[in-house]
C-alpha cells in the first residue's frame, strides 16, 4: 500500500487537528465550536437592534448592519474565550486536563475526519476525482463511504440545491 501526497495530506490534516485538540481540550474545543455558532446567531438576531445605535455613526444602513454584525460576533468571541479560560484553569485545578487534553486529541481527530468527508463530498463538483492522484490515493474510498452515508443524512431537497448528481448514484 503506498500512499501519495494527497494520502499524507489527508493523514496531515487530520493529525494536525488532532494535535490542536490535545494541545486545547476537550472542553476548549467543544465550546469553541459553540461560540462559533452562537456568535454567528447573535449577530444575525441582533444586528438590526445593534445597527441602531450605529446610526450617527455610519451613514449607510448596510455598512451599518455589517458592522453591527461585526462587533456582536467579536464580543461573543472574546466573552467565550474569557470562558474557556476560567474553565480550563478549573480542569487544571481539578487534575482532570489530562482526560481533557486526550478527550480533546480524539475530538480533533474526528473534526478531521469531517473536515475530510465534507471536503471529499464538495470535491464531486470539480474534475479531481478524475485526476489519477485521486484515483490512486488509498484513503479516498474510506473518506468517499462516509461522504454517501453523510449525503443520506443530509434533508431532502439540500444536495439538487447544490446542483449536482447524487454520491451514491
Amino acid at each position: 500500500m503506498a500512499l501519495n501526497w494527497l494520502d499524507l495530506l489527508m493523514i496531515g490534516v487530520m493529525g494536525l487537528s488532532g494535535l490542536v485538540g490535545l494541545m486545547r481540550g476537550l472542553v476548549r474545543e467543544v465550546l469553541s465550536l459553540m461560540t462559533w455558532g452562537i456568535a454567528i446567531w447573535a449577530g444575525i438576531r441582533f444586528s438590526h437592534d445593534m445597527a441602531m445605535l450605529l446610526e450617527s455613526f455610519i451613514p449607510s444602513p448596510t455598512a451599518r448592519i455589517a458592522a453591527a454584525f461585526g462587533i456582536l460576533f467579536i464580543l461573543t468571541l472574546i466573552m467565550a474565550g474569557m470562558l474557556g479560560f476560567v474553565l480550563a484553569r478549573i480542569l487544571e485545578t481539578t487534575g482532570l486536563s489530562g482526560v481533557d487534553r486526550m478527550a480533546g486529541l480524539l475530538f480533533g481527530v474526528a473534526r478531521g475526519v469531517l473536515i475530510l468527508t465534507v471536503g471529499v463530498f464538495l470535491a464531486r463538483s470539480t474534475p479531481f476525482p478524475k485526476e489519477p492522484t485521486w484515483q490512486a490515493a488509498q484513503l479516498i474510498p474510506v473518506f468517499q463511504s462516509l461522504a454517501i452515508w453523510m449525503e443520506a443524512q443530509v434533508p431532502p431537497g439540500f444536495v439538487p440545491r447544490l446542483g449536482e448528481k447524487s454520491l451514491s448514484h
